[in-house]
């Protein structure tokens, strides 16, 4: 699988151009990289990891049909 990659600030732009896609969450994965997910209103969603050292962002997966689940505190998924 190639993946694509380039400048965190170009690839949030893109997303939010041509998919508009905006940041939903995040997390850490290491001390040097962050991942993040993108989300729009019509359910089109885009993974990313940013890595620190080299400023590079790359797309892990994306797709369609995303839905924010909202749990309920003492009740599993």
């Amino acid at each position: 699988m190639a993946f694509f990659c380039a400048s965190r600030d170009a690839l949030v732009k893109a997303l939010a151009n041509k998919h508009d896609e905006h940041l939903s969450g995040l997390g850490i994965v290491t001390e040097t990289q962050i991942l993040e997910v993108f989300v729009s209103a019509l359910g089109t969603w885009t993974i990313t990891i940013s890595n620190f050292i080299d400023g590079m962002t790359c797309v892990m997966a994306s797709g369609k049909h995303w839905e924010t689940v909202q749990r309920v505190i003492g009740t599993p998924l």
